[in-house]
């Protein structure tokens, strides 16, 4: 039996809200899924389907409204303690830079802690303390086991 190589799926239900939507991060293995954490990414009222073209505001998006096949995300994690919202470790989300349909630029995107500001400029943040913690070493295992990254999904349901 082959292993195969891990991956991450953001799943989140998009729709207005005043409050913040939480979805699921997903470390999958083939068809298994190996952990799930609570996840988010925008702002509160920056949530509905169609918000992804909100810079600093809204989720990230899909990989086919940038033309991708889906995103990846690295390994090793970058050290940004004074950047408000991230506050620590960030794993970067290839590619930097990606471009809507209409012209609108989104970047600079990574998995992070949701710190100090609910939610995020976009990023997929992981709400629990402990779990982002897990998240990391699970990280640093990959990444010790000679992946350098490992690709991620996004699921905005219908």
């Amino acid at each position: 039996m082959t292993k195969q190589t891990p991956f991450l799926l953001f799943h989140i239900d998009l729709r207005p809200s005043s409050n913040l939507i939480d979805g699921r991060l997903l470390l999958m293995d083939g068809p298994i899924v190996i952990e799930r954490y609570i996840a988010t990414s925008g702002l509160p009222q920056w949530q509905q389907r169609g918000d992804y073209d909100r810079v600093a505001k809204g989720p990230i998006p899909r990989p086919d409204k940038v033309g991708i096949q889906h995103y990846w995300v690295s390994t090793t994690a970058e050290w940004v303690p004074d950047v408000p919202g991230i506050a620590g470790e960030f794993f970067e989300i290839l590619p930097t830079e990606v471009s809507l349909g209409d012209g609108t630029r989104r970047s600079h995107f990574g998995i992070h802690i949701d710190a100090n500001h609910p939610g995020s400029a976009g990023c997929p943040v992981i709400v629990n303390p402990p779990a982002f913690k897990d998240f990391c070493q699970r990280m640093k295992g990959f990444k010790n086991k000679g992946i350098d990254k490992i690709a991620l999904q996004i699921d905005y349901p219908a």
